[in-house]
């Protein structure tokens, strides 16, 4: 006969919030496995309680041989130790050693939106509690998120990094201790949300009321150019369909110019950040400006020669070279010596058994062409692809339509493959 495996969600974690299949459940048990902290709060309805640490719960499981009732805090299905759990039985409930059922609770992000008198159908859900969540990107592209909150990822050090990544015009609502008698809800700019004593599990909504939007492409209008040299709207379409960003990828941007490039890199990279490096004082200013016309934050920007100002960069998924300054080498051993280094799993980035970095080269020079060729059939790169492209773009002259000659250019991409994390650490 299988074991049976009841997970019970306690929503807020007070007997006042608990549904009623949830109490059956419970006061009928002889016994529950639960952490010490959620125990403390219903110690009142059980009659003994187990506790456990996160790591110890399966081999408790998996070792008794009675049925096990086990609390978690909240929504089982909502960013919830019932997914570890059932991961972890996922064999012995394929064989039918273990039987689960499931008693959802009441999740902290429903009461919080019915105590706010609001709706969140609309809502971007995210959960900042133990894992990587980039929230400057998320409230740069959304009009409201919702973030669980804890561990190193707390209230106040959110907001700060909100504002100082420009953003303190969000509207930040906070909800402490949730459903109990120390329970606070209140509202403010970022700047203000920092200053405060914040319990270490609290939520918090994030609302942006001028979103970027990420499905759209930047004109060449849309960028305030100055002197510094801009990568043209229809090069930068094709350079970024090469290198294939996907939203939770770090990009780099080698040489930012006007921002052009990093700009549009970080709609595509809408989960993650954009690293972007310029030496020269007036564009890395234009950089800011135009960040801040566009409205996109997820963007750490250096002043500095590359790879000077990389140093604290973790490891790249795409590369785009727009300005290799000469150092085109000294750059890209940079970027593969990070990926060398980085064998471990990172809170930016989850781990992964191969390591491949999509480069993208943007030269308008026979010389820098030649550079990138030469490194390029040396190192163990895959995928090496050489577009020359010569354009011509109208323009009204006297009522007429005139075509105007672009530099031609070259854009070059190629892929760097590290097979396994046993070679990145060799």
């Amino acid at each position: 006969m299988a074991k049976k495996v009841t997970i019970v969600g306690v929503g807020l974690g007070n007997e006042e919030y608990l549904t009623e299949k949830a109490k059956q459940v419970l006061t009928a048990a002889e016994k529950v496995y639960t952490t010490a902290r959620i125990g403390m709060e219903l110690e009142g309805i059980l009659r003994e309680i187990v506790s456990f640490k996160v790591s110890e719960i399966l081999p408790m499981i998996c070792e008794s041989k009675e049925d096990v009732v086990v609390m978690v805090s909240g929504d089982t299905g909502f960013y919830s130790l019932a997914k570890t759990i059932m991961t972890g039985l996922a064999k012995q409930i394929e064989s039918g050693a273990i039987e689960v059922e499931i008693v959802n609770g009441l999740s902290s992000m429903q009461y919080f939106f019915a105590k706010i008198k609001s709706s969140f159908e609309d809502v971007v859900l995210a959960s900042a509690h133990g894992r990587p969540a980039n929230l400057v990107a998320l409230a740069t592209y959304n009009r409201r998120v919702f973030a669980l909150t804890g561990g190193e990822a707390k209230v106040a050090p959110i907001c700060r990094e909100l504002a100082q990544a420009g953003m303190d015009f969000l509207k930040i609502t906070v909800g402490e201790r949730l459903g109990s008698r120390q329970e606070r809800i209140y509202s403010g700019k970022p700047s203000d949300i920092m200053q405060r004593e914040i319990p270490e599990l609290a939520v918090m909504l994030i609302e942006n009321d001028r979103p970027a939007n990420q499905d759209t492409f930047i004109r060449d209008e849309e960028i305030e150019r100055g002197s510094a040299p801009m990568t043209k709207e229809e090069i930068r379409h094709i350079s970024i369909a090469k290198l294939n960003i996907l939203p939770e990828d770090i990009v780099y941007d080698i040489g930012a110019g006007t921002g052009s490039v990093t700009l549009e890199m970080a709609k595509r990279a809408n989960r993650s950040w954009v690293y972007a490096v310029e030496q020269k004082q007036d564009a890395f200013d234009l950089v800011k400006l135009n960040q801040e016309r566009l409205g996109i934050y997820n963007i750490r920007l250096s002043l500095a020669k590359a790879p000077e100002g990389m140093e604290n960069w973790p490891a790249p998924d795409k590369v785009f070279i727009g300005g290799s300054g000469k150092n085109m080498r000294k750059i890209i051993e940079e970027i593969v010596h990070k990926h060398r280094c980085d064998a471990q799993e990172t809170t930016e980035r989850p781990k992964r058994s191969e390591r491949r970095i999509r480069f993208v080269i943007n030269t308008i020079t026979l010389e820098s062409l030649t550079e990138a060729n030469i490194l390029l059939e040396q190192g163990p790169f895959e995928n090496v692809e050489y577009l020359s492209i010569s354009s011509a773009k109208s323009k009204k002259v006297a009522g007429y339509n005139m075509m105007m000659a672009n530099n031609p250019i070259y854009i070059i991409s190629a892929d760097y493959v590290l097979k396994t994390d046993e070679e990145i650490k060799d």
